[in-house]
């Protein structure tokens, strides 16, 4: 993955139509990107580990203090599960600014990631946090939870860790830490500050270039050559 030159918020974003899950009373909505200046994005299966509802929670507050702020949900699941979180989001919270645009290609995740001011990725346990790092190899930072393998390498150079509740699966109360980091990401301009450290931590520590070299070292331990 790497940063799509030429992708801007309004013309990547225009490209795009809701996709509701099947036998929902709603419609494909085409987006309107020029109503947006910042993107929160998450990539994730629809499952209960992934912790999706804390972000939308989370989005229930920054859509009031951040109108142009646009929350994008890349994934898909059961139907059962789309229809929950989708119910959740319209229903529930009545939200206008969030859109589920259901599962997408490699080249089009890339284009996403590239216009995203910050990537979330609230799961519980996760065992790393591949998209996270597919998301700083585009320059974009990432907020992550106190949990599994993405504490062992997102900082503050990066983003940031939200502290875990007594209850993993409290999402309203993971929600406070998402809402401040994600107001902070967008009003301290953190895809511009921490592009560069996104970029440089995933080149240092997880490109092809990194993984030949570790490999070819490991095996010159192996062979004592």
């Amino acid at each position: 993955f790497h940063e799509i030159e030429g992708c801007t918020v309004e013309n990547t974003l225009s490209e795009f139509s809701t996709v509701p899950y099947e036998g929902s009373k709603y419609f494909p909505v085409k987006i309107d990107g020029s109503k947006f200046d910042n993107v929160v994005l998450i990539v994730a299966k629809l499952a209960k580990q992934k912790r999706i509802p804390a972000l939308l929670y989370a989005a229930q507050k920054y859509e009031k203090l951040l109108p142009n702020t646009a929350t994008l949900i890349v994934g898909t699941g059961p139907t059962e599960a789309q229809k929950e979180l989708q119910d959740m989001a319209f229903e529930q919270l009545k939200l206008q600014s969030t859109f589920f645009l259901g599962p997408q290609s490699q080249p089009t995740l890339a284009k996403l990631y590239t216009i995203a001011s910050v990537g979330v990725l609230a799961s519980y346990e996760e065992a790393f946090g591949m998209v996270l790092v597919e998301c700083m190899a585009c320059g974009t930072p990432v907020i992550a939870a106190n949990s599994g393998g993405p504490k062992d390498f997102v900082n503050e150079s990066v983003g940031c860790i939200i502290s875990e509740p007594q209850d993993p699966y409290d999402c309203e109360e993971l929600s406070i830490g998402i809402n401040v980091a994600v107001e902070r990401a967008i009003k301290e301009n953190w895809k511009g500050s921490r592009k560069a450290a996104c970029k440089e931590l995933v080149r240092n520590h997880y490109s092809v270039a990194r993984q030949c070299s570790d490999l070819i070292t490991t095996t010159r331990k192996v062979l004592n050559v």
